[in-house]
């Protein structure tokens, strides 16, 4: 089984990997390009439905988010 992963966690934004400025602008690693974050529990709980399950083959996994926003669009999203 391939497994591959999003370009970014949700959980950067709690453990300090990523998060708002004093001037309100988004920051993080990937400048102005576009992040498909995710959910560290979505995965999890994806990976123990396929670990549980029927076995599986040769098949490849994409786990990302359902879009991939710059982080001056995630910052207007959380706005408002």
């Amino acid at each position: 089984m391939d497994v591959t992963s999003a370009t970014g966690y949700m959980q950067n934004f709690f453990t300090g990997e990523g998060g708002f400025t004093h001037g309100g602008a988004l920051e993080g690693p990937y400048g102005a390009g576009r992040v498909a974050y995710i959910d560290a529990y979505d995965i999890a709980a994806r990976a123990a439905a396929l670990l549980t399950g029927p076995p599986r083959g040769g098949e490849t996994y994409a786990l990302t988010g359902p879009e991939a926003p710059t982080h001056e669009e995630i910052a207007r999203m959380v706005r408002g």
